[in-house]
């Protein structure tokens, strides 16, 4: 996809992971914290940063079309390094957003179904379900995925913003303000 509504459709694109990806980084802190806002935020976090990864790589290769007719330059050639890596940050950000509320639904399931509420007493005590599951050691592996999405939710953010840095100075480093258009034209 070159083009959007007769403009490089790049510059469009970029615009959805650049306001998607700190939200859901924000949503994925809250969510980290406090039990009740990951149950009522877990399905929509993970379409929006599945949407932000999506839209992260039509971005990603309408720049790459859009690269060719454009002048080369060395801050050009950074933004497109940054956005080759934050490709790869944004498919890990939407993995570990992913897994941990992919393995909530699952350690939910199991509990519902071993006929443990989960949050009850004999759920968080380390007590042993009849699947022989360790109740501590799902309570271990479901923070751990929550500590893994909160660093990649970090470094996600972390790297949009750098990505987005790069690729203003390239098309704007070397726009000259002048006086008169700071003064409001007149």
């Amino acid at each position: 996809m070159d083009t959007l509504f007769g403009l490089p459709a790049h510059p469009l694109l970029v615009h959805i992971p650049v306001v998607l990806v700190p939200l859901c980084a924000i949503a994925v802190v809250a969510m980290a914290l406090h039990r009740g806002t990951f149950v009522r935020l877990r399905w929509i976090v993970l379409g929006l940063t599945g949407v932000a990864l999506v839209a992260t790589l039509l971005a990603a290769d309408a720049g790459e079309s859009l690269v060719d007719s454009v002048k080369q330059s060395t801050t050009l050639d950074g933004h497109v390094e940054a956005g080759d890596q934050f490709r790869i940050i944004m498919i890990g950000f939407f993995l570990a957003v992913f897994a941990m509320v992919l393995w909530d639904w699952f350690q939910h399931r199991g509990a519902v179904h071993d006929g443990l509420a989960p949050g009850t007493a004999a759920a968080s005590s380390g007590a042993t379900s009849s699947g022989g599951r360790s109740f501590s050691s799902l309570a271990t592996v479901s923070v751990a995925l929550r500590a893994v999405a909160l660093v990649a939710a970090v470094v996600a953010t972390i790297f949009v913003v750098d990505v987005g840095h790069s690729g203003a100075t390239s098309s704007w480093g070397n726009v000259k303000i002048t006086s008169e258009s700071q003064d409001g034209g007149g």
